[in-house]
C-alpha cells in the first residue's frame, strides 16, 4: 500500500510538473515574441506531441525487465534540463532571433516559438511524459486490478496537471518569477526521485548531490536578465507582463517587450514626449468650444505608466482623469519611478473592456484606447461590440482616440479592420499617420460637425503655445475614412494573424536596414 501511494505521489508530480514548465514556457518567450493566441497554440501543440512521445517511450521501457528505477532517472534528467532554462534558454531565443528573420522573414514569430520549443522544453517533457506507462506497469499487483490501477495512475497525474496550471499564474511567477519558478519545479523533481532512491537505497549519494546543487542554483544563482544584451534599471514579471524600464538622455521609459516598442516614457525636464502621446492630445479640440481652460473629463484605457495622464494635467489645467489598467504591478512602478502621482488620475485595476461593466464607469469626453501592444491586439478590445460600448459612455459630442503601434504599407490589413469596425460605429473616423513614428492614430465622433469644430477651436490656440504647431499639423493631416466591409466582432476577429503578419513585415524591414548598415560600414572602412 505505501508503495503505490508513493506511485501516486510520483503521477502527481510528474502531471504538476509538465503543465507548469508548459505555462511558465509561455511566459518565458512572451518577451521575445509576444503572447498571442497564436503563440499559446504553438506552445501547446508542440508539448502535447512531447508528451505523446515520452507517453510512447514510457510504453517500450515499461515492458522491458529492471524497469523500477528508468522513471526516476528521466525525473533527474528533466530536473537538470529544467534547472538551465532561466539561463540557457534566454541566449537560445535571442541568438536565433537574428538568423531566424533571415531565414523566415514571412513567418518570424511562427518559426522562432516553434524552435523555442522543441529546443527548450520538448525534452523535459518528453521524459516526464513518459511516467504515466511507467507507473501503471509498476502499480500493477495482478491482472484483475489493470485497469483499476491505470485508470488511478492517471486521474492523479491529471489532477496534478491541474494544480500545476494554476500554480505558476497566480503563485510563484508573480511572487518569484519565471526563472526561479522552473528552478523550483526542478528541486521538486529532484527531490522526489532522491525519495525512491533512498527507499530503495540505490545512488542515494549521487542523487543527493544533484538535489543540493539543484537548491543551491535555486537560492542564490540569479536567473538571468531576459535583454541580457543591455542595462536595465529595472526587470520585473507580474502576473500579466514582463516589464522593462530603462533610462537614457530622454528620460525613462517602460517596456513590455525586450526590445520592440514602448508602453510609457517620463522626458526630462518636462518637455513633450515628441511620440504619439502628443498628438492624441488633439482629442478632446473635436468638441464644440473646446479650450485648455474647458473642463474635460478623459479616460484612458491602457493606462500604463500614466504619461497621457501627466500630459493631459500639463495642458488641460481643469482636465478630471480616469484610468483602467489591468496590470497592477506596472501602476507601482509609474508610482515609484515615473513621477505619476495619485492626483494625476483616478486609476481602476481591471481589464478594459469589463471596467464598463462597473457601477463607477460615467460618461467621458474623451476616450483614450492605448492598449493595443506593439506585438499583440488584445481582440475583445477591437471588435464593433466594444466600440459600441464605448460610444454608449461618451457624451454626445465625446471623442473616441485610438493609438496603433503597428502599420505596414505591405499588410494594410489590420489597420483598414479597425478603421473598417470604428467607421461602423462611429459616422465621422480619421485617420493620421504620424511620418516620423511606425503608428496609426484614429479619431472617432457620433458629431457630422466635429471636424469643423475642430479647426475653429485651433484657430483659437495662440501661435506661441507649445501645442499650435503640432495639433494644426495633425488636422491639415488628417483624412476621413470611407465606408468598409472590414469589420471586427466578438464572434470574427482574426487579429492575431493579422497582427503576425504586420510584426514580420517590421522585422524584415529591421533585417534589411541592419544588413543596409552593416554594408556602408563595411564600405567606409575599406
Amino acid at each position: 500500500m505505501k508503495r503505490n501511494l508513493f506511485l501516486f505521489f510520483t503521477a502527481f508530480i510528474c502531471g504538476n510538473s509538465i503543465m507548469a514548465v508548459e505555462l511558465t514556457c509561455t511566459r518565458f518567450i512572451a518577451p521575445y515574441y509576444g503572447s498571442s493566441q497564436i503563440t499559446w497554440t504553438i506552445v501547446i501543440g508542440i508539448i502535447m506531441l512531447a508528451i505523446s512521445s515520452g507517453n510512447i517511450i514510457g510504453g517500450i521501457f515499461a515492458d522491458r525487465p529492471g524497469n523500477k528505477d528508468v522513471l526516476y532517472h528521466f525525473m533527474i534528467a528533466a530536473a537538470l534540463w529544467i534547472s538551465l532554462i532561466p539561463v540557457a534558454g534566454k541566449a537560445i531565443i535571442a541568438c536565433s532571433s537574428i538568423p531566424l528573420m533571415v531565414i523566415f522573414p514571412e513567418n518570424i514569430l511562427i518559426a522562432g516559438v516553434t524552435l523555442s520549443c522543441i529546443t527548450i522544453f520538448a525534452f523535459p517533457c518528453i521524459l516526464l511524459g513518459a511516467a504515466p506507462p511507467l507507473l501503471v506497469k509498476l502499480a500493477m499487483t495482478d491482472l484483475e486490478n489493470n485497469g483499476k490501477a491505470a485508470g488511478e495512475i492517471y486521474a492523479v497525474s491529471t489532477i496534478g496537471s491541474i494544480v500545476g496550471t494554476f500554480i505558476p499564474t497566480f503563485l510563484t511567477i508573480p511572487s518569484i518569477g519565471t526563472g526561479r519558478t522552473f528552478q523550483l519545479f526542478a528541486v521538486i523533481l529532484a527531490l522526489t526521485s532522491l525519495i525512491h532512491f533512498f527507499r530503495q537505497r540505490r545512488h542515494v549519494f549521487q542523487i543527493i548531490l544533484i538535489c543540493t546543487g539543484l537548491a543551491l542554483i535555486f537560492l542564490f544563482s540569479p536567473s538571468g536578465a531576459f535583454a541580457f544584451w543591455k542595462e536595465n534599471i529595472i526587470e520585473a514579471e507580474s502576473q500579466y507582463n514582463y516589464i522593462q524600464i530603462s533610462k537614457d538622455d530622454s528620460g525613462m521609459h517602460l517596456s513590455t517587450h525586450v526590445e520592440i516598442g514602448q508602453q510609457s516614457v517620463s522626458p526630462k525636464d518636462n518637455k513633450l514626449t515628441e511620440c504619439y502621446w502628443d498628438k492624441l492630445l488633439l482629442a478632446p479640440f473635436f468638441s464644440p468650444e473646446c479650450n485648455f481652460e474647458k473642463p474635460v473629463k478623459t479616460l484612458i484605457l491602457g493606462f500604463c505608466g500614466g504619461t497621457q495622464a501627466k500630459l493631459l494635467k500639463r495642458f488641460f489645467s481643469a482636465c478630471e482623469v480616469e484610468g483602467v489598467e489591468i496590470d497592477n504591478k506596472i501602476l507601482e512602478l509609474a508610482y515609484s519611478n515615473f513621477g505619476l502621482k495619485k492626483t494625476d488620475a483616478k486609476v481602476f485595476i481591471d481589464d478594459g473592456r469589463t471596467f464598463f461593466s462597473r457601477p463607477e464607469a460615467g460618461k467621458y469626453d474623451v476616450v483614450f484606447l492605448d492598449a493595443f501592444h506593439d506585438v499583440y491586439i488584445p481582440f475583445h478590445m477591437a471588435t464593433r461590440e466594444y466600440f459600441e460600448i464605448i460610444k454608449n459612455h461618451l457624451a454626445p459630442d465625446g471623442t473616441l482616440a485610438i493609438n496603433i503601434n503597428m502599420r505596414s504599407e505591405r499588410s494594410p490589413e489590420l489597420i483598414n479592420y479597425v478603421l473598417g469596425t470604428v467607421k461602423s460605429v462611429f459616422p465621422k473616423t480619421f485617420r493620421y499617420d504620424p511620418p516620423d513614428l511606425p503608428n496609426v492614430i484614429i479619431f472617432a465622433s457620433s458629431k457630422p460637425d466635429c471636424r469643423s469644430f475642430l479647426q475653429k477651436n485651433l484657430s483659437n490656440i495662440p501661435n506661441n503655445h507649445v501645442l499650435a504647431e503640432l495639433l494644426n499639423g495633425i488636422e491639415k493631416s488628417l483624412s476621413e475614412v470611407t465606408e468598409s466591409k472590414l469589420i471586427f466582432t466578438d464572434d470574427k476577429a482574426p487579429v492575431e494573424l493579422l497582427s503576425q503578419r504586420v510584426l514580420n513585415d517590421v522585422l524584415k524591414d529591421a533585417v534589411d536596414m541592419f544588413f543596409v548598415l552593416s554594408f556602408i560600414e563595411v564600405s567606409k572602412n575599406q
